[in-house]
C-alpha cells in the first residue's frame, strides 16, 4: 500500500528559509551528496548497495504558482508538483525525502506518461529514457526536520540537510527539485568504534 504524506509546503506557500551549513561540520560524503550534480538515487545505490524506490508518492498537475519562478515558465504551462520518499528496497530505509516541480510540456510524451503513471524514482526515468539534460545547483544547506522528522524517526528539531536543483534539457528548466537527507543517512562522525580507530591510526 503507497503511504500518504503531508508535505513541508503547498504550493502557494513560499519555501521555507534554509540556514546555510559550516562545511567543515560535513563528512566527504556529506559534500559529495550536496553538491554532485550527478542524481541522489544513483548515489545513494552506489553508497548503500540496494536499488532505490518511491515509497509514499503523492503527485498532481496544477497551474504555474508564484514559487515556480526558478522554471522560467512561458503562458500557461501544466506544473506536476511531485512528492515522494527514496526508499531501499531491500532495507525498507527512508534515505530521502524530495519535492520536485515537473514542466509537463516540456517532456517527450514517453517520459510524461511514465512521471504520471508510475512511481519509479525520477532519475531512473531520465536515464531509461536517454534524456540529455544537466543539474544546475541553487541550493545548499540544512533546516528542521519539522513534520518531516516522522519519516526518518527523528526528531521535529533535528536538522535535515537540504539542496535544491533544476534540471534542464534543451536549453530550458524542465524540472525544479528540492532534496532532504537526515543527517544519519551520510554521518560525519564515524558510527562505530572500528571505524574511529583506523581514522586515528590504531
Amino acid at each position: 500500500m503507497t503511504r500518504r504524506f503531508d508535505s513541508r509546503r503547498t504550493a502557494a506557500e513560499p519555501p521555507v528559509a534554509t540556514a546555510v551549513i559550516d562545511d567543515a561540520t560535513l563528512s566527504m560524503a556529506q559534500r559529495l551528496l550536496l553538491t554532485t550534480d550527478a542524481t541522489v538515487v544513483r548515489l545513494l545505490e552506489a553508497c548503500f548497495g540496494e536499488r532505490i524506490c518511491t515509497a509514499g508518492l503523492e503527485q498532481a498537475s496544477t497551474p504555474p504558482q508564484p514559487t515556480d519562478a526558478e522554471l522560467e515558465l512561458e503562458g500557461s504551462e501544466t506544473i506536476l508538483r511531485r512528492k515522494t520518499l527514496l526508499q531501499g528496497i531491500r532495507t525498507g530505509r527512508n534515505y530521502a525525502y524530495a519535492e520536485a516541480e515537473v514542466v509537463l510540456d516540456r517532456l517527450e510524451p514517453s517520459l510524461q506518461e511514465a512521471l504520471v503513471s508510475t512511481s519509479e524514482p525520477i532519475g531512473h526515468l531520465l536515464v531509461a529514457g536517454r534524456v540529455e539534460t544537466f543539474r544546475e545547483l541553487l541550493q545548499t544547506g540544512g533546516t528542521p526536520a519539522d513534520s518531516r522528522g516522522d519519516l526518518f524517526g527523528i526528531r521535529s528539531s533535528d536538522m535535515l540537510l537540504s539542496r535544491t536543483y533544476r534540471i534542464i534539457a534543451h536549453g530550458r528548466p524542465i524540472m525544479l527539485i528540492t532534496e532532504y537527507f537526515p543527517s544519519f543517512v551520510l554521518p560525519a562522525r564515524p558510527i562505530d568504534s572500528g571505524t574511529a580507530q583506523a581514522e586515528n591510526g590504531s
